[in-house]
């Protein structure tokens, strides 16, 4: 579930969230916000066709905002007003000590003043600055004051702050702003009487104070519509919906350090109230805005309100938003990579032939300057209608200007690319010629990994694995630095299911890769890719070949493929892991296998030729579980105990019982599932998955053959105490167990499946005086649990 920022600070719709005059911080929120461009590649960066101004209103569905909005020297605004207003008697910096850091402790002497600042103390207690520290006391006692109204989603304004009762500050501000020396200062407390009263929920109160004392000047601007901002606040608590979106029009247009603040609260406006209100429209200055935010709240149709904000001046900002906003919302769809589906906060347009003419009629206005984005946006349209060949007579017709000419050159490209529907050789190599020829082309990350995805496509269901040696990771590389077109021949970007590999373990797809590589000739994209496999790509063939014919036991066909390999050490260390011909009663997973196991393998280490020094007993666990055994050395091991086992009759069920326990301890229930699926142990659970959540089916071909050994050294000559093992083992290999919940005795029932029942039967009633039964009584839990209950 994504969390969206709009969710958690709805609060701040009708707020005046304002304290002192300070520009507070948002609310912060600690979550993860995924990048909406996860999901598709941004062809056309919609950030750089705007000004930093208008970035936060840009395509970001997941958030109401792409981003918080730039600084606007706030502090600087409100530091200017009272600078003049002194004309120069303090300090600028003085004055943001004096405002914004300086407690009500030191302004009344009780706190200690350093060297530095006696001089501003002094002037500070001078007659004629009395008012301003009356005033500076009381803006300062009530900046943390908050609203005593909350909201439905939990979250109410200023929670963070105190809650105390505003009555007294309000009294305290109504009686100084009657000796208020002149319209400055009436306006500075004439705003913390309308604050106050707004967060009190005394709305009428705050309306008429803002009447009373408010009025715009010069000298108090700032003040002024920090002011209006929190009167419209109490306008909305009235269900006056139209006065308050004027207001918070206005402070959006007056006040950039409250875009922001007020944008969210023109979110949760009733527009049905504006529609309906002709006196509203009829009266309102700022006519683009108003069109802007009801397309941006989908409160409208977005090409339509692009019309009319055309209509009123066709060179707005607001325009430009709205149709880079929906270039991206295009893009969004035409190169998708992704369908995890969080990107379902879209722009809810579809896009037809109608689309076309409204953006026809918009570029025909006689007073727009710039065609450029709204171009962009109408071959985007074209190719979304899939009209390729007129998207790129759009593009090269009408989009001249030298600033989207990077812009053109891409997304002509992305046509071509896109036009590609099958793995058509030379199509594709004429393509990537140009990629490979063109910085402007290849040094953008999310062109480079459209082009290569989507050819990588292509490849998908033929050739799987040269499907994966094409596919790059689009989020593996930096998002604020150039794609490095240099490297694209010597590596690719981390793919988990390549690196995994063991998707790739069918016999069909390993020999399509096989075919291709036996081409007599590769064009240059082709062998761009083979560059990129890293190793040698008949070695990569033969050992992915050889690990698939280990896993069906053609241990021959799997021996011949693996001594094929010219470079083992690509793939594998040089020995194998002893351990894994033994067996195990627990299943513990965060322990070293060894403390564990019977040590069974020790016995015959110089009849398999192993040694049992593979690595430093001093190695971390993590080393020695995931160590890449030798498997030509693997290989022949197995061989060579299945012919013991057929040679020496005596020994069968203890050669059976050290092949059972290696495929045992190879599948996906064991602790070396690197060996045939390429993954540590550390992701031996994402493995287990596949198989379903309690029991290991027979599809894990592994435990198949790991069943059949046991059994046959069931049927072997053996003492008891290896009989007893291999039963033992053979109800491993068939684990199966279910958890009930008893409302009864509100605890969970136990139960083992039938076959796994069905082999501790047999290891009680056959083997229960051996040795081995017993030492598995005592560390088998499920054992006991049988014994007790059987």
């Amino acid at each position: 579930m994504i969390l969206r920022r709009f969710v958690i600070i709805n609060a701040l719709v009708i707020l005046g969230f304002t304290s002192l005059e300070a520009n507070s911080k948002l609310p912060t929120f600690c979550g993860w916000d995924p990048s909406w461009d996860n999901v598709y590649y941004p062809i056309i960066d919609q950030f750089s066709l705007v000004d930093e101004d208008s970035k936060s209103f840009l395509n970001c569905p997941d958030i109401v905002f792409c981003d918080y909005f730039p600084n606007s020297n706030a502090t600087n605004y409100n530091i200017d007003e009272w600078y003049n207003y002194f004309n120069g008697s303090f300090s600028k910096e003085g004055l943001r000590l004096l405002v914004y850091k300086k407690s009500i402790q030191w302004l009344q002497g009780e706190e200690d003043v350093d060297e530095n600042e006696r001089l501003m103390y002094t002037n500070i207690n001078k007659k004629e600055y009395t008012f301003f520290k009356r005033y500076l006391l009381l803006a300062k006692g009530t900046e943390r004051l908050a609203s005593d109204k909350t909201y439905d989603s939990g979250w109410y304004q200023g929670e963070t702050l105190s809650f105390e009762d505003k009555s007294p500050w309000l009294e305290k501000a109504i009686a100084l702003i009657k000796d208020a020396p002149d319209q400055f200062f009436k306006n500075r407390v004439g705003f913390q009487i309308v604050k106050l009263a707004h967060y009190k929920q005394d709305n009428d109160l705050a309306i008429s104070a803002f009447k009373r004392y408010l009025e715009l000047n010069n000298s108090s601007r700032y003040i002024y519509y920090r002011a209006l901002e929190q009167v419209s606040g109490a306008y909305f608590n009235l269900n006056q919906h139209s006065i308050a979106a004027q207001n918070y029009l206005e402070v959006f247009k007056n006040l950039p350090d409250r875009r922001e603040r007020c944008a969210l609260s023109l979110r949760f406006i009733d527009w049905s109230q504006l529609d309906e209100n002709s006196s509203f429209y009829k009266d309102l200055k700022h006519k683009d805005i108003f069109h802007f935010f009801k397309a941006y709240y989908g409160r409208g149709d977005v090409l339509k309100e692009m019309n009319k904000i055309a209509e009123i001046d066709a060179n707005s900002p607001y325009l430009k938003v709205l149709t880079v906003r929906l270039i991206d919302d295009i893009q969004s769809q035409l190169f998708e990579h992704n369908d995890n589906g969080y990107y379902f906060e879209g722009i809810k347009n579809t896009y037809t032939n109608e689309s076309e003419i409204t953006i026809d009629e918009i570029l025909a206005n006689k007073t727009l300057k710039d065609k450029s984005t709204l171009t962009l946006l109408k071959a985007l349209l074209q190719i979304k209608n899939g009209k390729y060949s007129e998207a790129k007579a759009t593009l090269n017709r009408q989009l001249q200007w030298h600033a989207s000419k990077i812009h053109k050159k891409r997304l002509l490209f992305a046509i071509d690319f896109m036009d590609i529907k099958t793995p058509n050789r030379q199509q594709i190599n004429k393509v990537f010629k140009q990629l490979d020829e063109d910085k402007d082309l290849n040094t953008y990350k999310p062109l480079v990994a459209a082009f290569f995805n989507h050819i990588s496509a292509l490849y998908s269901k033929d050739n799987p694995l040269l499907s994966a040696f094409i596919a790059i990771d689009y989020d593996s590389y930096p998002r604020d630095q150039p794609f490095d077109w240099s490297t694209i021949n010597n590596n690719y970007a981390y793919n988990y299911e390549l690196e995994t590999k063991y998707s790739f373990l069918k016999i069909d797809v390993i020999n399509s890769l096989d075919e291709f590589v036996k081409l007599k000739s590769f064009t240059h994209f082709e062998q761009t890719i083979l560059d990129r496999v890293k190793v040698d790509v008949n070695d990569f063939i033969h050992e992915l070949r050889g690990t698939y014919f280990l896993r069906e036991k053609e241990l021959h066909k799997a021996l011949k493929e693996f001594e094929a390999i010219k470079n083992t050490s690509e793939f594998w260390s040089d020995d194998v892991r002893p351990e894994l011909f033994s067996g195990s009663i627990k299943e513990w997973m965060n322990v070293d296998f060894n403390s564990i196991s019977d040590q069974f393998h020790i016995k015959y280490l110089e009849e398999l030729k192993l040694d049992n020094n593979y690595a430093s007993n001093d190695e971390p666990m993590g080393v020695r579980e995931n160590y890449r055994d030798n498997k030509t050395t693997l290989t022949k091991a197995l061989i060579k105990l299945e012919t013991l086992a057929k040679q020496e009759k005596e020994n069968a069920a203890e050669y059976y019982y050290m092949l059972g326990n290696a495929w045992y301890n190879m599948s996906a229930v064991g602790w070396f599932v690197n060996n045939l699926y390429y993954v540590g142990n550390d992701n031996r659970n994402e493995l287990l998955s596949e198989y379903g959540n309690n029991t290991i089916e027979t599809t894990d071909n592994a435990l198949m053959w790991a069943e059949e050994y046991f059994k046959k050294g069931l049927e072997s000559k053996g003492d008891r105490e290896i009989k007893a093992k291999l039963t033992f083992m053979l109800a491993k290999t068939e684990s199966c167990f279910d958890l009930t919940w008893n409302n009864q005795t509100n605890e969970y029932d136990f139960y083992l499946c039938e076959n796994h029942q069905s082999h501790f039967k047999d290891l009680q009633d056959n083997y229960s005086e051996t040795k081995y039964y017993k030492e598995v009584l005592k560390q088998c839990s499920w054992l006991r649990w049988y014994n007790d209950n059987y």
